[in-house]
């Protein structure tokens, strides 16, 4: 059986994982999100835990989709990645697992392998 290879996908992999994170976050965190919006976004965050989590677990999502969206870009343009990308991105997701073993870090530490073999692939001529 041939194997599958994912590095093609990477960028989408990675916008498939963001959309999931904003999907799950609206759906945690229905409360202090409405909470913010109610008032006014500006300073809404203040020293309230919840809505802590809930930004920055929002924040993260809207981060994943920018960088699936730079990933894309540059495997189009380039045919790969930097290899400092996957490597940054593995490191500081194992440290978030260390931090919080039970979160999506461990998903985003596979997602780094991905961009690791990315940059690894030979470019097209």
């Amino acid at each position: 059986m041939d194997r599958i290879d994912l590095r093609p996908y990477a960028g989408h992999i990675i916008l498939a994982t963001a959309v999931l994170h904003v999907i799950i976050g609206i759906a945690a965190f229905p409360a202090p999100l409405q909470d913010i919006v109610n008032d006014g976004l500006f300073n809404a965050v203040g020293e309230h835990d919840d809505r802590n989590a809930a930004m920055w677990f929002m924040f993260n999502g809207a981060l994943m989709l920018w960088l699936g969206i730079a990933v894309r870009w540059s495997q189009a343009q380039t045919g790969s990645l930097p290899p400092a990308l996957g490597w940054s991105m593995l490191w500081l997701s194992m440290f978030g697992a260390v931090l919080v073993p039970a979160s999506g870090f461990w998903i985003m530490i596979l997602i780094a392998l991905l961009l690791i073999a990315v940059a690894r692939s030979p470019q097209p001529a």
